[in-house]
């Protein structure tokens, strides 16, 4: 689980350090370099979430909900990452030949299944 980045970590608090020009720059450089060198499947899947999120989005406007709303947001944001690790899951079987270490989303997804569908 080397390549997970645990957001909470970022986030400024009262007592969290300024960060320096050279630290902003080395988290910058380390996003793009794992970004060049993602898969062709890894691409696709990326652009199918984005595709998704934005019909979401749309679909919220549509009937009057506000998708900047800080509850639905997350909601949304969570429904997004689910869909992102289905077919993650489904192209890559990641979760399932690494025991959850890589794609662990996908546990919530089968946990789920689990509860409506007794399986």
């Amino acid at each position: 689980m080397d390549n997970i980045i645990n957001l909470s970590d970022y986030r400024k608090t009262d007592n969290a350090p300024e960060w320096t020009n050279d630290q902003i720059m080395n988290l910058y450089n380390a996003v793009m370099e794992w970004e060049k060198n993602k898969t062709t499947t890894e691409l696709d899947i990326d652009k199918a979430r984005v595709s998704f999120t934005e019909t979401i989005i749309s679909s919220l406007y549509d009937i009057g909900a506000d998708p900047e709303d800080e509850i639905l947001m997350n909601d949304m944001i969570t429904i997004s990452m689910l869909f992102e690790g289905s077919l993650t899951e489904y192209f890559t079987n990641k979760c399932n030949d690494t025991n959850g270490e890589e794609n662990g989303i996908y546990e919530y997804i089968t946990n789920i299944q689990k509860d409506i569908f007794g399986k």
